[in-house]
């Protein structure tokens, strides 16, 4: 669909969902389930604008939305959404972002109206059950928040100068005090303020480093940003030209072993109808490695969240852009393999999806909030539950005194369960000293058995006196739905005849 065609469809949509009261209703207890995934409403008002979905330690979702002049925050509790108010907003429109802080705590944004019609972005922070906002703004965009507690917010801003406006990606920190801002990659000029298709995210790593991931309209760049001790980093992921598609159509992850990978929307057939294809985007050392991940025939991926699993496996979530030009449901795509698979969260009946917002829990569910048009409201979508597990794992070792001077070739290390059982443990991650294992037996349900070579083994444990001395060995794992798990045994080692 050319651009023009994509505005007048959206625009003709926005008319027919206007009409619609904007009243916020109650949500019933209950709704459709379709295994594998199952769909709930979070809150139905007509209109529409994007809700974000956030997960929590324990894997609970948190929805915000914004019903036309509001902004609400909600919580998936054991007897439904508890919902609280956050912010009037007039004049706004749309919503803003969600992102929540080392003690779970939710950290939202909002847009705000500033004079001479510039949208802003307005901080708020909970205090159950007081939202407070901070001082200032920022040009609204993307937000998250880092291991200890500061705010990021990456954004598009237009600095006038002369009769003309620079635009640039900024970035900005709140600190606990006020925003801290600095322009990162400078777009270009042009005569006017507002440079329409852009979008950009913020991650932030284990680390605390941001990496930004945007796409500049006047250079037809997806780009990439980071920031190490020498300061900012900007790369050109790839160059697509001009997409035509108004709203966030890329986004980006960081694996717990520091890779960066991504998702976005790119334009690559411009005189097709359903043009747009879905990349998949891996920084190496070597640059960027890039695919294509349409599926089926007609499948198009619009507003990608990129996610990785716990084991640092790529998920992308995404709106679908179907044959007709108007199939617009909602699809997930999982690469384990050499192929990516995919799954559809929900089949709009008739209007379709829009705006959809995903997540990942530490087990590796996704979760999901978006706006249905059929139903005119705000649904939320799983795969499943994170329990709140309580397992735990001791260890073992043999021999309990380890002559360093004697023959042998293994080392026997017995790992016992509580509260979970030997299906739970993700078998290849199993370690002794840093050391894999060169075999794993199953003892039982709750009983694992590895031997470990004995030479290397000896290699990490220290350099003895004559008569020995005790010494700690530690089994590191992960559990199959998330998490990891370490297990540790005291024995004693001895070096003879010295």
């Amino acid at each position: 669909m050319r651009p023009s065609s994509f505005l007048l469809v959206f625009a003709s949509l926005l008319t027919v969902l206007a009409a619609v009261p904007t009243t916020s209703t109650a949500v019933p207890d209950s709704f459709s389930w379709s295994a594998p995934w199952s769909v709930e409403p979070v809150a139905f008002f007509g209109g529409s604008s994007p809700p974000q979905v956030a997960v929590d330690s324990a894997g609970a979702p948190q929805v915000l939305y914004c019903p036309v002049g509001e902004a609400w925050w909600s919580a998936r509790t054991d007897s439904g959404w508890a919902r609280e108010f956050v912010t009037a907003t007039p004049g706004g429109g749309g919503c803003g972002g969600l992102a929540l802080g080392p003690d779970d705590d939710p950290h939202v944004y909002m847009y705000s109206k500033l004079a001479g019609g510039l949208a802003a972005a307005k901080l708020w922070t909970r205090a159950s059950p007081t939202w407070t906002s901070v001082a200032g703004t920022v040009p609204s965009g993307s937000i998250a928040v880092d291991l200890a507690g500061r705010v990021h917010m990456v954004a598009e801003t237009a600095v006038a100068k002369g009769g003309s406006f620079e635009h640039y990606l900024q970035y900005s920190v709140y600190d606990g005090v006020a925003w801290q801002v600095t322009l990162v990659d400078f777009m270009g000029t042009t005569g006017f303020a507002f440079i329409g298709a852009h979008w950009e995210q913020v991650v932030v790593d284990a680390a605390s480093n941001p990496h930004l991931l945007y796409y500049d309209p006047i250079r037809g760049d997806v780009r990439y940003a980071s920031r190490d001790a020498a300061g900012w980093h900007v790369e050109v992921v790839e160059h697509i030209g001009f997409i035509g598609f108004i709203g966030r159509h890329g986004s980006v992850a960081s694996g717990s072993d520091g890779t960066v990978h991504a998702a976005y929307l790119a334009d690559v057939t411009p005189v097709a109808l359903n043009r747009a294809s879905l990349r998949h985007a891996v920084r190496t050392a070597a640059g960027w490695t890039i695919e294509t991940v349409d599926g089926p025939p007609g499948m198009k991926g619009f507003s990608p969240t990129m996610l990785l699993s716990p084991a640092g496996r790529p998920r992308i979530g995404f709106q679908n852009w179907g044959p007709s030009g108007s199939d617009l449901d909602l699809q997930y795509a999982s690469l384990d393999g050499a192929t990516w698979a995919f799954e559809t969260v929900y089949d709009a009946p008739i209007l379709g999806v829009q705006f959809p917002s995903f997540a990942i829990d530490r087990c590796g569910n996704p979760h999901a909030a978006f706006f249905s048009n059929d139903d005119r409201g705000v649904m939320y979508a799983t795969k499943g539950d994170c329990p709140d597990t309580a397992a735990t794992a001791s260890l073992r070792i043999e021999p309990r005194t380890l002559n360093l001077r004697s023959k042998g070739k293994w080392i026997t290390a017995t790992l016992t369960l509580e509260g979970a059982t030997t299906q739970d443990v993700d078998l290849s991650s199993l370690a002794v000293n840093g050391i894999a294992p060169d075999r794993v037996q199953v003892l039982n349900n709750t009983v694992l058995q590895l031997k470990v070579s004995r030479e290397e083994f000896i290699d990490t444990l220290p350099d003895p006196p004559r008569f020995g001395t005790a010494v700690t060995v530690t089994l590191t794992g992960q559990w199959r739905g998330g998490g990891s798990f370490t297990a540790a045994d005291t024995i004693r080692i001895t070096r003879p005849g010295r």
